[in-house]
């Protein structure tokens, strides 16, 4: 996640998340967004004859401190990202065959595929590129589709 947080500067004081009156009224406006791991963007707008380098590097200083609060609460309400696929989302293999290799899968009067995938519920597309594409939400039907493919072809 990106957080982004406005600083403004008024009567010599660093301000942390100005609201519109101490923008307008403030002789800095200052806005900071980034991640936990540094800063993508900046915007600086002053409207005296500018700020010092200390203002500055405080300024950085106190927005990198608020935007890593702002993320820190950000995502204890994120959900979490789990490790893999869902076990209802098709998963699928790609490997190369070839076209001439074809035959050995389809058999004849498309026998062989037809057993493949009422064996295993594994969907089968062979491409005309010579690839075979195999569908199915259950990772282990399609690991075995795949090995019963790469048997065939090892005959």
């Amino acid at each position: 996640p990106i957080a982004g947080i406005a600083l403004g500067l008024l009567e010599g004081e660093i301000l942390v998340d100005i609201n519109g009156l101490e923008d307008q009224f403030g002789e800095m406006d200052f806005k900071v967004a980034g991640t936990e791991k540094g800063i993508c963007s900046l915007q600086l707008d002053v409207k005296n004859q500018g700020i010092s380098l200390p203002i500055f590097q405080n300024s950085l200083q106190l927005g990198k401190k608020a935007r890593i609060h702002l993320l820190y609460e950000m995502n204890k309400h994120l959900p979490k990202i789990s490790p893999g696929l869902p076990t209802h989302a098709i998963k699928f293999r790609k490997f190369f065959i070839g076209t001439e290799r074809f035959g050995l899968i389809i058999g004849s009067q498309g026998k062989t595929i037809n057993r493949l995938i009422q064996e295993t519920g594994v969907e089968i597309d062979l491409q005309s590129n010579g690839f075979a594409l195999l569908y199915h939400y259950d990772e282990q039907q399609l690991n075995q589709a795949v090995q019963l493919i790469k048997a065939k072809l090892e005959k």
